[in-house]
């Protein structure tokens, strides 16, 4: 049941929501559907691996984007 709330929760959010760097990690994969995750944290000042890692999975769980093709040759498809 907590998992249904959370879900319908996490669908209503939009574009407009995101912020700080899950915004810019999200405009980076929107600008370079082939931009890697060591890429971004090359490009945003201040930022670790990690925490890129945790916004593109946070991105992914609020479907607004997802990883198409194999590991090493795949983009990223944006969702919304």
């Amino acid at each position: 049941m907590i998992r249904i709330v959370l879900l319908k929760k996490l669908q209503k959010t939009t574009k407009e929501k995101l912020k700080g760097n899950m915004k810019d990690v999200y405009d980076m994969i929107c600008d370079n559907s082939f931009i890697t995750i060591k890429e971004i944290t090359e490009k945003i000042p201040n930022i670790t691996l990690d925490r890129v890692q945790y916004n593109v999975n946070n991105l992914k769980k609020l479907e607004f984007i997802k990883y198409e093709g194999s590991t090493n040759n795949g983009n990223w498809g944006i969702l919304k």
